[in-house]
């Protein structure tokens, strides 16, 4: 369940709804008159992912 005490970022907030609402379609998209569904946690997931390669890079590049 998604409260003020357990969300207090952005990544709190998205992490908690991929939790909470799994396989509930989040957003629906077309591309070349192809619908897409991505569900709460396959967002999660994809935030998560684009925030570890752009920690990784950081690193790489040296920026604290």
């Amino acid at each position: 369940m998604i409260t003020f005490e357990n969300t207090k970022t952005i990544r709190d907030l998205v992490q908690r709804a991929g939790q909470d609402h799994g396989d509930h379609v989040f957003l629906r998209y077309e591309e070349a008159e192809v619908v897409y569904d991505v569900t709460y946690r396959t967002f999660a997931q994809e935030c998560a992912a684009i925030a570890a390669w752009t920690n990784a890079q950081d690193k790489r590049l040296g920026h604290k």
